[in-house]
């Protein structure tokens, strides 16, 4: 394990406890995630949710499809230990770059706003599509490079220090998924403004996720 990965793996492991108080972001973008495939004629018999933190997309699915087997994956041992708390899926401790599943296992997998932490995301996009069955489908969320903008403007009015994260376009992912042999990619971008009163709260929502 790189020491990126350790210390973001570190850092979800220290906000699991608390981290569903914080992530109304996360889970509004879930519904709108789930909310793009409910068109879908026939419900996915198994379902992945990779890099489940919390297990709050992983509850929106075994309530949209009661009927579909449901597995959720983090690497995070306690994020892990939140999800599994919830009720209706299995939840694996597990590296999104290393599944420890078959091939063709799923018809569907979903991915809630994850592939933003993970430098090699191209490992990611080669075991989903290892795991993913014929006709299946795989479908995902993402910060964009207008992530956190202002804040960014903000900073750099301030020092020439680099405080923001970069977030790879989305075009890119889309190029990269189309090289790795994925068909039909769809790519959609969305801007949500959330507002707040102070710089505080916004560094305090921010650690708290």
């Amino acid at each position: 394990m790189s020491m990126i990965d350790k210390n973001i793996k570190d850092n979800f492991d220290t906000v699991a406890a608390n981290y569903d108080k914080a992530a109304f972001l996360q889970h509004e973008i879930a519904k709108k995630l789930i909310a793009k495939t409910v068109f879908i004629k026939d419900a996915p018999q198994s379902i992945l949710d990779l890099g489940t933190g919390s297990g709050i997309l992983a509850k929106l699915l075994v309530e949209q499809y009661p009927d579909s087997k449901v597995t959720a994956i983090d690497n995070s041992e306690k994020m892990c230990e939140v999800a599994a708390a919830k009720p209706g899926f299995n939840t694996v401790c597990a590296d999104a770059r290393q599944l420890p599943f078959s091939d063709w296992s799923y018809r569907a997998i979903y991915s809630n706003l994850m592939l933003q932490w993970v430098p090699d995301y191209l490992r990611v996009f080669t075991e989903a599509k290892r795991v993913l069955a014929p006709g299946g489908f795989f479908i995902f969320s993402s910060f964009g490079p207008k992530t956190l903008v202002e804040l960014r403007h903000a900073w750099a009015e301030v020092d020439d220090y680099k405080h923001v994260n970069d977030f790879t376009p989305m075009q890119e992912l889309a190029d990269k998924l189309s090289q790795q042999g994925f068909i039909d990619v769809v790519v959609s971008t969305e801007t949500i403004v959330v507002k707040y009163d102070s710089i505080r709260k916004i560094f305090t929502d921010l650690k708290a996720v």
